[in-house]
């Protein structure tokens, strides 16, 4: 009897200490993965997606992941309010430069328009993605193509898949350039107006000649053949 309550007792004991175990490992992680967020102050009104933001200083939130895409929770300064959910792409071809807030170049109709958020501990910004039309109101402005939510909505309820969510390409001219890395640069194959068309003749011409002679040996060379 007495071993069978020993035998009860130390199993007792060992589920102790697996659960406190696994409650230690859990809170571990949870110091590891700290919720990121990023503070923001804005001076002047800033156009983000489906909205405006007044001036004043704001918390940005990552709270979560869908479909390729971060959500991004914006709050109040004293966290007390959610303003909006929006989505955003990370995107590591953007380059902060150390800057939290990245703007488009460009002012959209609101004043400032942002373009990205650089939340600590990540590699890259999150570059946040507009609704259709801003999405391409702002990407025309900026000679570039920016993530979209595909839908008239900051939030969709439905995500489309990030990879391939960016606004339209773009067309005509705009007032804003955009400088051309080494990717995309074109090069004019035509000659400038001053150039002269008279090389190119004479290569012809060279190239007839020497055409002539080698003709004119091959029919010497059947000649002695013959003979």
């Amino acid at each position: 009897m007495r071993a069978k309550n020993k035998t009860g007792i130390i199993t007792l004991g060992l589920f102790c200490a697996v659960g406190l175990l696994g409650s230690a490992l859990h809170a571990d992680t949870s110091a590891a993965d700290p919720e990121k967020k990023a503070v923001v102050a804005i001076q002047s009104p800033m156009e983000i997606p489906g909205s405006v933001l007044q001036p004043g200083s704001y918390v940005f939130k990552q709270s979560g992941a869908q479909n390729g895409w971060t959500v991004v929770q914006i709050y109040n300064e004293s966290e007390s309010t959610l303003v909006t959910t929006v989505i955003a792409y990370q995107n590591p071809k953007l380059t902060s430069n150390g800057e939290t807030v990245m703007t488009y170049s460009a002012p959209g109709s609101n004043g400032q328009v942002l373009e990205a958020v650089t939340f600590p501990g990540d590699a890259a910004p999150d570059q946040f993605a507009y609704p259709a039309a801003e999405a391409d109101r702002i990407g025309s402005a900026n000679r570039v193509r920016i993530p979209s939510t595909g839908t008239n909505d900051a939030y969709p309820s439905s995500l489309p898949d990030a990879a391939s969510s960016w606004s339209a390409p773009l067309s005509g001219d705009t007032s804003v350039s955009q400088p051309m890395s080494a990717s995309n640069a074109t090069t004019d194959a035509t000659l400038p107006q001053t150039a002269s068309d008279l090389p190119l003749v004479g290569l012809v011409g060279l190239s007839a000649f020497a055409g002539l002679l080698a003709l004119r040996k091959l029919g010497a060379a059947k000649s002695e053949q013959q003979l």
